[in-house]
């Protein structure tokens, strides 16, 4: 019920577009993944604080989810929508 339309992390100006490898990781990764440079192999802003913004549908409605350093998975995104 869940689909991804982009992801990104970063902050401020400097972010990558990390929508593949989010894609990757929620379908490889049951148990989830850390919104954190290891993770998503990339670090537009070296040793700054970053967030990771994902933009995705949940039964064919649009949310937005905005984490820092917090475990992702196909729940999280779930339960969000049902807020």
């Amino acid at each position: 019920d869940v689909t991804i339309r982009s992801a990104v992390f970063g902050s401020g100006l400097k972010v990558a577009d990390v929508t593949p490898r989010v894609i990757h990781l929620l379908h490889n990764e049951p148990a989830g993944f850390f919104a954190r440079r290891d993770w998503l192999h990339v670090d537009p802003r070296p040793y700054k604080n970053k967030v990771l913004l994902i933009n995705y549908e949940y039964k064919g409605k649009p949310y937005t989810l905005l984490v820092t350093d917090q475990k992702v998975n196909y729940e999280l995104l779930e339960e969000y929508a049902k807020l």
